[in-house]
């Protein structure tokens, strides 16, 4: 399965390149010893914004990207079961 469409390319590029730089940023932070509560909260941000992006990533796929039942080797139920075992693994944590 892949990203059809360029807006949703764009859109997932962008949030990753967000949440790169709130990396970069605690590890600033860390490299000029800044408290670290300030620190658990930067991280906090990342997590939720990963969390938002996985959210939006997995609605994509479910909605945009190619159906691996398109050349007739998938059933509709093993597409679902694929998206369900995506699903579950991304909800662990």
């Amino acid at each position: 399965m892949y990203i059809k469409t360029s807006e949703n390319k764009k859109s997932v590029e962008n949030r990753l390149s967000r949440i790169e730089g709130q990396i970069r940023g605690i590890k600033g932070m860390i490299l000029e010893e800044q408290d670290c509560r300030e620190i658990l909260r930067q991280i906090s941000a990342v997590r939720s914004s990963l969390q938002s992006t996985t959210r939006y990533f997995l609605q994509t796929v479910i909605n945009e990207c190619d159906d691996p039942g398109v050349d007739g080797k998938l059933t509709q139920k093993e597409i679902t079961s694929e998206l369900l075992e995506l699903i579950n693994e991304n909800m662990r944590g």
